[in-house]
């Protein structure tokens, strides 16, 4: 078996995906492809774990294209155009372990669309367009480890959402929620297990996150930076 695809600006069909079986499919960058669809993906890529789709801006993902990829541990959808999230369109996938959907430009996430990856530990949100998060929008996610919130630009915002996040070492903020003057000790309540917080290389020198960031390492916390180009 082939154990990893890169197709890159080109154009395949599932006839010939289906002969070529991989763990790892990457469809990346404008690829004249047809529509990623339940029926597409069963007879090309059932028993695939890791799945990349990013920068493919005709593409179409419909709801439940994913849900006879039973063994799907990691899926990265990026830079592609979704504004809507709902809980069909993860359906299927409850091995799902990593979740990146990074500059997608969502605009609304439904309350139940993570409802059955209950499997998740590392959800990846960073630079979308959704102004608010729902109270029950994470509630299953008991075993989740790391989230990144970085590039968001929230106008209401709760920290008591990661009410069920009890086992989350790793968390990103948005600069935008850190200049609101979040409390560190609020944040700490809420994540005993938590070993890291993650920023924004691009706003590190910001007078209040670098405030912020002092804090956390006088408190004892790990302190990584990432880019927002990063996959």
């Amino acid at each position: 078996m082939v154990k990893s695809l890169d197709i890159q600006f080109s154009s395949i069909d599932n006839f010939s995906l289906k002969a070529t079986p991989v763990d790892i499919l990457y469809l990346m960058y404008n690829l004249k492809f047809p529509t990623l669809s339940a029926d597409f993906m069963k007879k090309c890529c059932q028993n695939m774990k890791i799945l990349y789709v990013v920068e493919n801006n005709r593409l179409e993902i419909e709801k439940g294209a994913f849900k006879n990829m039973k063994d799907l541990t990691h899926l990265t959808i990026s830079k592609q155009n979704i504004t809507n999230l709902s809980r069909d369109f993860f359906e299927g996938l409850e091995k799902l372990a990593y979740l990146n959907l990074k500059e997608n430009g969502i605009l609304d996430i439904d309350e139940s669309t993570f409802e059955n990856l209950t499997e998740l530990n590392h959800l990846i949100l960073s630079y979308n367009n959704f102004t608010n998060l729902k109270s029950k929008t994470f509630q299953k996610l008991k075993v989740l480890e790391v989230i990144e919130l970085q590039g968001l630009n929230f106008s209401n915002f709760n920290m008591t959402i990661f009410n069920n996040q009890k086992e989350l070492k790793v968390l990103e903020l948005p600069t935008e929620l850190i200049k609101k003057k979040l409390e560190l000790s609020e944040i700490i309540e809420i994540f005993p297990k938590l070993e890291t917080f993650g920023f924004q290389n691009e706003n590190k020198d910001d007078s209040d996150v670098a405030k912020f960031i002092s804090k956390c390492k006088a408190s004892g916390f790990n302190v990584k930076f990432s880019n927002r180009f990063d996959l």
